[in-house]
């Protein structure tokens, strides 16, 4: 992976990779398990969770987009050039 970000919780894990392009990979813990793919443009080269869990946030490919983790299923997504880093912070706002 060339980003990865753990849920609060402890029950996700979510990687951004090189190889899995146009798609971020949601991991369920502590099986290790895939449980799904999450469409992103491009490689997600960024990976936040805020709101005590309750979003993700990707960014990657000038996109940034933000994920309910409940429904796994976009709330919000812009075009927005970024730089090398990023951040959330932790109440979302």
């Amino acid at each position: 992976p060339y980003c990865a970000a753990l849920s609060p919780d402890g029950h996700w894990c979510v990687t951004g990779s090189f190889t899995a392009r146009n798609q971020a990979l949601l991991w369920k813990l502590p099986e290790g398990s895939l449980h799904r793919k999450l469409p992103h443009p491009g490689v997600a080269s960024g990976l936040v969770f805020a709101k005590k869990g309750a979003q993700l946030w990707l960014w990657g490919n000038q996109t940034l987009q933000c994920l309910d983790t409940t429904t796994w299923q976009p709330l919000a997504r812009t075009s927005f050039p970024l730089a090398g880093a990023f951040a959330i912070s932790t109440d979302g706002a």
